[in-house]
């Protein structure tokens, strides 16, 4: 008789415990962090006075510090402090990732909540134990990367190379013929075009001896001058 009604209850209760099991929260931000820092929280205990000035305490103050970590992502820059005590070392209580203390250059993967990222902080097992929780002190919107136009690649001339060397040829006396390796090309004074390369220059007329020379033309301009001898009668 009472078997539906309990039947009921405890499919009820199941249900209500499933839905009631707490989803493992995800870490989709992602951030290099990019420098360090520390945050410094100071407590002053203040003089106490007395009646007449006099004075029956002394100020004394420490000064404890925290570790900050400043995190950019590909749109915000953050300024992260750790939630953790802080310490009276100078270097401050630092948070974890992964396990080992968080460094310059570390990539993190965070969840954001108010005003809080939280780390998650793996088991003995790496399952997902507790989390890393670091305040935000600042959140600024990350600087565009300005794309810097590279430079235009120099423009290169392509220039024949000028193997061409002009021969000015003259003569004392002038109107000699002059020959270049061998075949007539003028008289004297003249200016002519040679290849690149050894060539031998003639210049002779009657009555004179023969001039000659030998050069290695590589472009530019070449003066000859013949100074041509009489020949004995």
């Amino acid at each position: 008789m009472y078997m539906p009604v309990l039947s009921v209850v405890l499919v009820g209760i199941l249900a209500g415990i499933a839905f009631a099991k707490k989803e493992p929260n995800t870490y989709p931000e992602e951030g290099r962090v990019i420098g360090t820092g520390t945050t410094e929280h100071t407590r002053t205990n203040g003089s106490i006075f007395g009646t007449g000035g006099t004075t029956n305490g002394s100020v004394s103050s420490r000064s404890k510090y925290t570790h900050t970590y400043k995190v950019q992502t590909a749109t915000k820059v953050f300024e992260l402090d750790c939630g953790k005590e802080a310490m009276f070392h100078s270097t401050g209580a630092e948070c974890l990732s992964g396990g080992k203390p968080i460094q310059v250059g570390d990539v993190i993967h965070y969840r954001i909540e108010k005003d809080n990222a939280y780390l998650p902080l793996p088991d003995q097992n790496g399952m997902q134990g507790e989390e890393e929780k670091l305040r935000i002190l600042s959140a600024e919107a990350a600087e565009a990367k300005k794309e810097t136009p590279s430079a235009p690649a120099p423009q290169v001339q392509q220039v024949a190379e000028n193997n061409v060397t002009k021969l000015s040829i003259a003569s004392t006396p002038a109107g000699a013929d002059i020959e270049v390796d061998g075949g007539f090309v003028g008289n004297t004074p003249s200016t002519i075009e040679v290849a690149a390369g050894e060539h031998s220059v003639t210049v002779s007329k009657n009555g004179y001896k023969s001039w000659e020379r030998k050069l290695k033309a590589s472009g530019g301009s070449v003066n000859l001058n013949a100074q041509l001898e009489a020949q004995a009668k």
